[in-house]
């Protein structure tokens, strides 16, 4: 997908009601595109490896491809 492409879909995904941070990032575990996120990397890091070990359980009990990962708190926290 061409960067212009991911800017739009950030841009989606921050016009959502309640969404507060969002990033893109690539299977390196390096950020692509964010928005309102302090902590980018820390977030990106986590995300690749969560995706790593969904995709290793998926294969494990033979569910398929993983087609996505959404990670949503229950955070009220109002930015600084």
């Amino acid at each position: 997908m061409k960067e212009e492409e991911l800017s739009k879909v950030l841009s989606e995904l921050n016009g959502v009601y309640g969404v507060r941070n969002s990033v893109i990032t690539g299977l390196d575990g390096f950020p692509i595109l964010w928005e309102n996120s302090s902590d980018v990397s820390l977030i990106s890091a986590a995300s690749v490896a969560a995706l790593g070990a969904t995709e290793e359980m998926l294969k494990q009990v033979g569910e398929g491809k993983l087609e996505n990962i959404l990670v949503e708190s229950d955070s009220r926290q109002e930015n600084a």
